[in-house]
């Protein structure tokens, strides 16, 4: 099918602001459980219409095992039920598509978390966990201090992730 063509220049930017707001990323954060020195991102983006890209990006800590990881339902530091299994982290990274927009996972429960366990062997054992999408706009630095206990540090409210939102430019976007 060939690309509709704008008609003025507001059209454009109307064109232009939706390809950006289905390709935005979303990227929140998972804070050390069990003093295991591991933090991380989960970023979350539409690629295509309907699939989410799930990318796991974490750090520190000595992980040899791949790591299974997934999208509960419920809070940090002791999720609910699997929602979405999540690629196993290697080296530090993983990397899933989800067969459904970034807008219905987000949806698809009150609450939902992420976490990292050590290994398949310490399925038990949460290496990291991070919650959203409620009340997810604190700064990492602030959850710096968050423990399995759920306590926040003094600094920190309780909530275990920050949502943000980036819009790249776009080949649509050159002028």
């Amino acid at each position: 099918t060939p690309m509709p063509t704008p008609t003025s220049v507001s059209e454009t930017e109307s064109m232009v602001q939706e390809k950006a707001t289905i390709s935005a990323p979303k990227v929140y954060y998972l804070i050390e459980q069990n003093d295991l020195g591991q933090t991380g991102t989960l970023t979350l983006t539409e690629t295509t219409p309907g699939k989410t890209t799930a990318e796991l990006v974490m750090t520190g800590g000595t992980f040899t095992q791949p790591q299974p990881a997934h999208i509960h339902v419920g809070t940090c530091p002791k999720p609910g039920a699997v929602k979405y299994p999540l690629t196993n982290v290697v080296n530090g990274q993983s990397r899933t598509t989800l067969d459904m927009t970034v807008d219905a996972l987000l949806a698809s429960a009150p609450q939902l978390a992420v976490n990292v366990h050590k290994s398949a062997a310490e399925v038990k054992v949460y290496t990291a966990c991070g919650e959203f999408p409620k009340d997810a706009m604190l700064a990492p630095s602030k959850a710096e201090g968050m423990k399995e206990s759920g306590t926040p540090a003094a600094t920190g409210t309780g909530t275990m992730m920050k949502e943000t939102t980036t819009v790249a430019p776009t080949a649509a976007m050159q002028y």
